[in-house]
């Protein structure tokens, strides 16, 4: 038997005690993928999954895609993925150097599906029908990694400690790259926090861009101060900022920090400048006017002139807009305003605190750790939900996902075309609000925005 979606299960968990779903759409019906067994009493119970989907906290992965992208590359002739122990293992057979594994899989993964640990095999155990064992496959060595360096400071022991605690690994080497070893935006956000609880000092969420590795993050904890009360957060990120291209300019989405475009960033490649605007928080910019008009002066810091090019994922979109607006009233219409699966609000009633913190759980989820982002959270989600578009004379490039489409009325999905009097140019791509910015979509989403950048 295969849920419907709407519900979800846990091993635990009986017919009875099965609860909605707060990730589905009110009113869709679709399959979960997993599998459950229906006793002569009418109860439920959960026997696993039909394909390989995982969650490792808080991140559905596919393992097969991972598996399909580990045997494409030269010097695999068999691969297979599992989890253990919260972490990504890829076992494979072949010739092939996992550095160059790695990187090759950074290359066409997102992060959060980049394995943790890489093993190799003289031939993967089978079943007698001829199917991976994938109970037999041998536990990865958890020892040091060849060309292991450790930590030879007291910040970067530190540093590596929290690592450790946070990716699930026995030994962090100062050369470690936090995204190389499983790190992604959730765990960004409890790695700092965890910095900051440990060290009393604070970084921004996106130095990790900039020091991604354990002993270029020790080194800025060793030259930082302790932060100064009321300490304003720069707005202006540089996510790539080689490249001879016009630079492209991405707002942040609801909860403020700007990581979710890493993976957009590399895919239109290392030629093509990226810069994010990240929420500076709560109480500097109170609406989404205000938001851009301040993220229009971060932006003429890196060019003073136009043509500019501007879009955002989600709020990201609508502030986006509101940019491009203030810039066409100034006489300098934008060149390229691209809106990710972005929509103008539906209610500008606020939201109660309840619906404020149930909203915020399904979006980055429930832990003491980040709390203090609740607070941005809030402030973005009521000013998105507060904002009153205006005409726009220019021309929109609009990104859907399938099932953003599919969840919203008709009037809503085409709010766009009501507003942008040069038009709207739409497509619409698999996947759902998230997956969009995940492989496989990200790569297409990429593709097509490469195009309007050229």
């Amino acid at each position: 038997v295969q849920l419907a979606r709407g519900y979800y299960a846990r091993p635990d968990l009986t017919a009875e005690r099965f609860i909605p779903d707060p990730f589905a759409e009110a009113g869709r019906l679709y399959r979960t993928g997993d599998q459950v067994r229906r006793l002569a009493g009418g109860e439920i119970v959960y026997l696993g999954r039909l394909d390989h989907q995982v969650k490792i906290r808080g991140v559905r992965i596919e393992l097969g895609e991972i598996e399909a992208a580990l045997s494409a590359l030269p010097g695999v002739r068999q691969a297979v993925a599992v989890v253990r122990d919260e972490r990504l293992v890829a076992y494979w057979v072949g010739e092939a150097p996992e550095d160059t594994l790695r990187r090759q899989l950074r290359e066409r993964l997102p992060e959060a599906m980049v394995p943790a640990v890489f093993v190799r095999l003289d031939a993967l155990p089978l079943l007698p029908n001829g199917k991976v064992d994938r109970k037999a496959l041998p536990a990865p060595d958890r020892g040091p990694a060849p060309g292991f360096v450790p930590p030879r400071t007291a910040e970067e022991s530190v540093v590596a400690e929290i690592w450790a605690e946070l990716l699930g690994l026995e030994q962090v080497g100062a050369q470690d790259s936090f995204f190389e070893r499983g790190g992604h935006s959730l765990l960004a956000v409890l790695l700092m926090a965890r910095i900051e609880r440990r060290f009393g000092k604070s970084l921004p969420l996106a130095t990790l861009f900039a020091a991604p590795t354990v002993e270029a993050l020790a080194a800025l904890l060793a030259q930082a101060g302790s932060p100064a009360s009321g300490e304003r957060r720069p707005p202006l990120v540089a996510i790539q900022p080689r490249g001879d291209r016009a630079p492209f300019f991405c707002v942040h989405p609801v909860g403020g920090n700007v990581l979710c475009y890493l993976d957009l960033a590399r895919q239109l490649g290392p030629d093509q400048p990226f810069y994010a605007l990240q929420s500076p928080g709560p109480g500097e910019a109170s609406g989404i006017e205000q938001m851009a008009a301040l993220y229009l002066e971060e932006l003429r810091r890196v060019q003073p002139r136009g043509p500019y090019r501007i879009g955002g994922w989600s709020m990201g979109g609508l502030i986006a807009f509101e940019m491009a607006r203030q810039l066409a009233r100034d006489g300098d219409e934008p060149e390229l305003v691209a809106l990710i699966d972005s929509l103008p609000a539906s209610s500008s009633e606020p939201l109660s605190e309840d619906e404020l913190a149930a909203a915020f759980a399904r979006e980055v989820g429930i832990s003491p750790e980040i709390q203090p982002l609740f607070a941005t959270f809030a402030a973005n989600l009521q000013a998105s939900r507060s904002y009153a578009p205006g005409t726009y004379p220019g021309r929109l490039a609009l990104w859907l996902s399938e099932q953003t489409l599919a969840a919203v009325s008709p009037e809503r999905a085409t709010a766009w075309s009501r507003l942008a009097l040069g038009g709207v140019e739409t497509s619409t791509l698999p996947g759902d609000h998230y997956s969009i910015l995940r492989s496989p979509e990200v790569e297409r989403l990429a593709g097509e925005l490469r195009a309007f950048l050229s």
